[in-house]
């Protein structure tokens, strides 16, 4: 060998070896958007660093970036975003809704491959019969956000500081009609509080006697009785039902007790302190969960010895997660997203900020919230990111006893009892023209039945269904009923 090859060879040698001395070049990390529903905050973008910087390093080469909807708007914005094909990854919605996307193809279905092999902390902590609950046409397109399956109608939350200060006895509080003495002192005492918030209309019927609308959503007109054993599905609006809790919330509206100004937000309202009581269907712990430093909430049940219910919106499907059909990498989101049911320190950063920035924990392990921190988005994340079951308890969750309250939410759960249309999903391909005209018909009525706005009740409700029949009413009751025939011969 000359000596001219040799000294190449050996140059050649030298150069690979000082290359491979050099770290190779990292992968840029992928950006997962993840789209939930909550009040905005100036705090979330230094919490999606956090929580991207510590994705990171667990090994997972993502970026985190959530973003927060308003509750006025998610739906639509969900929904043009989908019908524009906008590339995005995760996003939180009700199970009703994401049913309505998988048969439009808008979410990727989560096989049991992808379920086993990309996301092994959901099926340990969701049994198979939560998953199974959760199948469209025997496919999963969705995740349960580990929270409360079921919720317990006949339930409100109270402001404990008006209560202590009137001397009010709310014992014999049963049913809405029970609520009138007790309104009229409040807002006697304070008329500048909404003295009764109904976190959305279509609750009121169904504490009241089981009524809800099909896919528990406020735009629909046809409903059912979930009490009753093979019930039909009837025109909402004309169940004697649903018109005797819409003359109540009239005689309510025309009192001054309700919120009628759609510019406020509910949540502006409750946190704000000017509210006496908040009625809809709740969970254990609902009081604590909206007690903020401003004002303290307490929960009454209507019926302490009634079984919670699993019915359309409040089964499993009742809050869940699903995967973008134009999601860019399906891979890393799923990563991140397993991720929410594994790993407390994760978990507790999206819902509770940074440590010592946003809150401390005391001596005894509880969260302690820090003023001007990320306090103000906690009552919207707790519930909605993966496993619940790993967030800190808060110092207002202990010092309402609720020290345990996974376990008592775990309890909670366990009691619940399916009514018969649970599982149930109207599908409204076949009369989307009727559904969208009908829509247009509530949009029409809606907020001034529901939040007592109406000259005369009875003749804006006779005036309202004769346009919901002029508009496509029957075909689609008609086929709403054909179906719910198919799901009943079907179980």
């Amino acid at each position: 060998m000359s000596r001219k090859f040799l000294s190449l060879a050996l140059s050649i040698a030298l150069l690979l070896t000082l290359l491979g001395s050099i770290p190779a070049m990292a992968e840029e990390p992928v950006t997962v958007t993840w789209y939930g529903v909550g009040a905005s905050s100036d705090h979330q973008a230094r919490i999606n660093e956090a929580a991207s910087k510590y994705i990171q390093s667990r090994g997972v080469n993502a970026n985190l970036e959530i973003i927060k909807l308003g509750w006025g708007d998610y739906l639509q914005t969900y929904q043009i975003m989908l019908a524009a094909h906008e590339e995005f990854d995760l996003f939180n919605g009700q199970g009703s809704t994401f049913m309505q996307y998988a048969a439009n193809g808008g979410i990727v279905e989560i096989t049991d491959e992808i379920l086993q092999e990309k996301l092994p902390g959901v099926t340990a902590a969701a049994s198979e019969a939560l998953l199974s609950a959760l199948r469209y046409q025997g496919k999963l397109y969705m995740v349960p956000a580990m929270h409360e399956w079921a919720q317990y109608y006949g339930f409100a939350y109270y402001n404990v500081d008006v209560v202590e200060a009137l001397g009010l006895d709310l014992s014999a509080v049963k049913c809405l009609d029970d609520l009138d003495p007790i309104l009229e002192q409040v807002h006697e005492a304070y008329p500048d509080y909404t003295a009764v918030l109904p976190v959305a209309g279509i609750e009121l019927p169904m504490m009241e006697y089981g009524f809800d609308t099909l896919n528990h959503q406020q735009t629909m007109v046809v409903g059912i009785d979930t009490n009753k054993e093979n019930a039909e599905i009837i025109s909402y609006y004309e169940s004697e039902e649903v018109i005797d809790v819409l003359h109540k919330i009239d005689e309510w509206g025309h009192k001054g007790y309700l919120n009628q100004d759609p510019t406020i937000a509910s949540m502006s309202i409750i946190q704000s302190g000017k509210l006496f009581t908040g009625l809809g269907r709740f969970k254990p712990g609902t009081g604590a969960q909206y007690t903020t430093d401003i004002v303290r909430y307490d929960e009454m049940a209507w019926d302490p010895n009634a079984a919670p219910k699993l019915s359309f919106q409040d089964s499993p499907a009742g809050w869940c997660t699903a995967v973008s059909s134009t999601c860019s990498d399906i891979d890393t989101a799923l990563a991140v997203l397993n991720m929410t049911y594994t790993d407390a320190d994760l978990v507790n950063l999206i819902v509770f900020g940074e440590k010592d920035v946003d809150y401390t924990l005391n001596e005894n392990g509880f969260v302690e919230f820090i003023p001007g921190g990320y306090t103000e988005l906690t009552a919207s994340h707790t519930w909605q990111f993966g496993n619940q079951s790993l967030d800190y308890i808060t110092q207002t969750q202990a010092s309402m006893g609720l020290e345990d309250i996974w376990e008592i939410q775990a309890a909670f759960n366990l009691a619940a009892v399916p009514v018969q249309c649970a599982g149930f999903f109207f599908n409204t391909d076949e009369v989307d023209i009727e559904i969208a005209a009908l829509n247009n018909v509530y949009e029409e009525y809606g907020a001034m039945l529901w939040n007592g706005m109406c000259d005369d009740v009875d003749a804006t409700l006779a005036e309202f269904v004769k346009k919901l029949y002029d508009n496509g009413l029957q075909a689609v009751l008609n086929e709403a009923n054909r179906q719910y025939a198919d799901f009943l011969a079907s179980k």
